[in-house]
């Protein structure tokens, strides 16, 4: 598996946070499918299979705002390996406190690195691996859990 490093709030691997719909192709080859994932998606997410990798796009500008994992690139973050792995193996090695983590029974999101894992069911679940990976920027989830303003 090809690992992309996470740089918090900046990126992962060659992909930058703000870049176009087409930089970021450029980045990967293969078939993309461009789509929304909700009803409610204020833009389209590029979907590149053969990587398995979801790119999101901010609707104002355009630009990478959060790139989600889950196939055959895997993100690691300081040399930890985040997909495929146990997510207690994969909390212990990270070793980091508590402050700006989200837990909940679907994953974690370190808030103050800037990525999120997901495993339904983990806290349940000693062996339960991480399905995806979510790299975002600065106040991705901020924005999030706020009400959607015309034009967005």
């Amino acid at each position: 598996m090809q690992h992309f490093t996470i740089l918090p709030f900046i990126g992962a691997g060659s992909l930058r946070f703000g870049m176009t719909r087409d930089e970021v192709r450029g980045h990967l080859s293969g078939e993309v499918k461009t789509f929304l994932k909700t009803v409610d998606a204020a833009a389209p997410a590029d979907f590149f299979r053969d990587h398995g990798l979801l790119a999101y796009y901010e609707t104002e500008t355009g630009g990478l705002e959060a790139l989600e994992f889950a196939g055959d690139i895997g993100p690691a973050w300081k040399g930890v390996a985040l997909l495929g792995r146990r997510v207690k193996a994969v909390l212990q090695d990270i070793d980091i406190a508590p402050d700006g983590i989200a837990i909940d029974g679907d994953g974690v999101t370190f808030e103050a690195l800037g990525f999120g894992l997901y495993a339904p069911g983990w806290l349940k679940d000693d062996e339960q691996l991480v399905e995806g990976v979510i790299v975002f920027k600065a106040g991705y989830y901020a924005l999030a859990d706020q009400p959607a303003s015309p034009g967005r």
